[in-house]
């Protein structure tokens, strides 16, 4: 008998997925078009824009622990339930889980830094 589509599964892995890449470039991003359209411009900008673009990347790879934890948490129901797949939640714990170990590490300065 072959196993029903684990929902649960492919969502925690979309949800690992998305947070590894689109939160961190997306701040990236916000971060470089921030430094670039600062109130001081030198010669330098675009080098320090590069710079303010990577400080806000690894705010986003922070976030993104916080997101991926609901990933593993999502995947964990997902392996517990029987008869379902087992592969897209398997891999959303390899993918999520060292990021929400490390990403909720790097919160903690940021977090210290804003307050």
């Amino acid at each position: 008998m072959k196993p029903i589509r684990n929902k649960l599964g492919i969502a925690a892995l979309v949800i690992a997925v998305a947070a590894v890449v689109l939160l961190p470039f997306a701040a990236f991003i916000l971060g470089l078009i921030g430094t670039l359209t600062g109130p001081q411009q030198t010669k330098d900008t675009p080098g320090w824009a590069v710079l303010g673009g990577l400080v806000f990347a690894g705010f986003g790879f922070a976030v993104a622990g916080a997101v991926c934890l609901i990933a593993v948490v999502l995947a964990i129901i997902a392996l517990t339930r029987t008869g379902h797949g087992k592969v897209a939640a398997i891999i959303a714990l390899v993918i999520g889980a060292p990021v929400a170990v490390i990403g909720c590490l790097l919160l903690i300065p940021y977090i210290d830094v804003l307050f």
